[in-house]
């Protein structure tokens, strides 16, 4: 990657977490609780840069992670092998629907997808169906 592409990811993510800062600062609850949801869009560099700043917030927030097995294929093949021991959040299948976030009635504030196509926001905001 290129310095100028590398520098681009890093202002993008820092903007995202000021952005959640400013959220934390307003609100009433101490410790927000935040769904990370890794595609398998091209890009994973950028969920990678965010997993590292959203360790620095762990006092803040409260990170749980979704990946799609595709996820984790992009993920070896952008930016080497997927080790989840080296992640200190709560890691969910994307088949589990027992995860605390599945349920509409859960305290989860956010959920961020990143990386995210087109066509996953799509899917995100109900817009497009997928059939299985």
């Amino acid at each position: 990657m290129s310095l100028i592409g590398h520098n681009l990811i890093k202002c993008a993510i820092r903007g995202l977490l000021q952005w959640l800062l400013i959220i934390f600062v307003k609100s009433k609850t101490l410790k927000k609780n935040i769904v990370l949801a890794i595609s398998g869009s091209s890009g994973s560099i950028y969920a990678k840069q965010l997993l590292d700043s959203l360790k620095a917030l762990t006092a803040l927030a409260e990170v749980s992670i979704v990946m799609t097995d595709n996820a984790i294929l992009n993920w070896e093949l952008e930016n080497g092998p997927w080790d989840p021991e080296l992640v200190p959040f709560k890691i969910y299948d994307n088949r589990d629907f027992t995860a605390p976030f599945a349920s509409g009635s859960s305290a989860f504030e956010s959920m961020i997808i990143c990386p995210c196509s087109m066509g996953m926001l799509g899917i995100a905001t109900g817009v497009m169906f997928v059939d299985p």
